[in-house]
């Protein structure tokens, strides 16, 4: 029994932890044309803990992202994907409704090691137009929000899982950003604010 639920414990720290054949490293978030880091160790930012910035409701976030998977024992890697979800700060739903961005594939034998491959949304990536999601804020509220993340892979299942998850052991990848009123709505609070105090001094 306790053999059991070490294997079981042991699964949840990583999709690829139990099978050889398949794994995912270098894996990046793309915001914006920005990289952020995943599972990677760059000059680039961490995306676990980031604070994006601010956006107004006229704005909207494109996500993308880019991996690196490995095969080898006749495992094949046949596709590979980024899942988000955005909610608002100290408000994490219980069972987040999360959607997916797929990924072309982009290169093989990265690095001339034979099985390792990339795949992603960038165009520099080698892909003919971008497949980042692009997200309209226009129905947000002015507040703080949260884009949670993971990459995952699929395989054909020979010597490994399907799907493959890079996602912090289950509690994924978190960054911040604050959407904020459009320029045009505070001039309208300013304006109605200086009306305010010139009546009050009348």
């Amino acid at each position: 029994m306790k053999k059991l639920h070490i294997l079981l414990a042991s699964s949840l720290f990583s999709g690829a932890s139990l099978f050889s054949g398949s794994g995912i490293f270098d894996s990046f978030a793309i915001v914006e044309s920005t990289f952020y880091d995943l599972n990677a160790v760059t000059v680039n930012p961490d995306f676990n803990g980031a604070n994006l910035g601010s956006f107004d409701l006229s704005d909207s976030i494109t996500i993308g992202g880019q991996l690196k998977s490995f095969k080898n024992n006749g495992t094949d890697v046949t596709g590979a994907l980024i899942s988000y979800v955005i909610y608002e700060a100290g408000n994490r739903p219980v069972t987040p409704s999360f959607s997916s961005v797929s990924y072309s594939f982009q290169v093989d034998s990265v690095n001339s090691v034979s099985g390792d491959q990339q795949w992603g949304t960038n165009v520099e990536g080698a892909n003919g137009s971008d497949g980042a999601a692009s997200i309209s804020l226009s129905s947000f509220s002015a507040g703080n929000y949260k884009i949670e993340v993971f990459a995952s892979i699929t395989t054909n299942g020979v010597d490994a899982g399907n799907p493959i998850f890079d996602n912090v052991g289950g509690s994924n990848y978190t960054a911040d950003f604050t959407v904020i009123p459009e320029p045009s709505a505070y001039g309208l609070i300013v304006g109605a604010l200086g009306l305010l105090s010139l009546r009050r001094r009348r």
